[in-house]
């Protein structure tokens, strides 16, 4: 048996409200890390340069605070 059965046959095995819950934690997660390597990937080519040069400004020109 797969891996992939081998989950499908527990999952089954389940309640419905705790299949339905350990997958929406899955969903969630892959979100998470999707979200992280997209924030990743438009940092390394540059697309989030623009967001650092105007924070730096803003923290230079005084209109920030500290935390």
């Amino acid at each position: 048996m797969t891996a992939v059965q081998e989950l499908t046959k527990r999952l089954k095995d389940l309640p419905d409200a705790k299949r339905e819950a350990m997958a929406a934690a899955l969903l969630e997660e892959m979100n998470a890390q999707n979200w992280d390597r997209q924030i990743e990937e438009d940092f390394e080519a540059g697309k989030l340069d623009h967001l650092i040069d105007e924070a730096k400004a803003e923290i230079d020109s005084g209109r920030t605070k500290p935390l």
